[in-house]
């Protein structure tokens, strides 16, 4: 689970870029568009736009179905996620 200051951090940052959906809304978005990819026990990558950024995931999916998000790359700034998530 994120941690508060990483949260408030994120929703700074999405406020910038005019970015609406929520934190986690965005996190679940790109946690589903690495499942996608459908390849387990590899790191991943995978981007997507909101707002006036450029967002990029990179992660891993498990086994069991769950979606490890490393790194959110939100425009040039670089954010560690460290959390599973679907």
């Amino acid at each position: 689970m994120l941690n508060e200051e990483l949260y408030e951090t994120l929703e700074r940052e999405f406020e910038k870029n005019k970015i609406e959906d929520a934190v986690e809304d965005i996190l679940l978005e790109l946690a589903e568009l690495l499942a996608d990819q459908e390849i387990t026990g590899k790191k991943l990558t995978c981007q997507s736009k909101a707002g006036k950024a450029k967002l990029h995931a990179c992660g891993r999916c498990e086994e069991d179905g769950s979606v490890y998000i490393e790194t959110l790359r939100v425009n040039d700034h670089e954010y560690v996620i460290d959390d599973y998530f679907l």
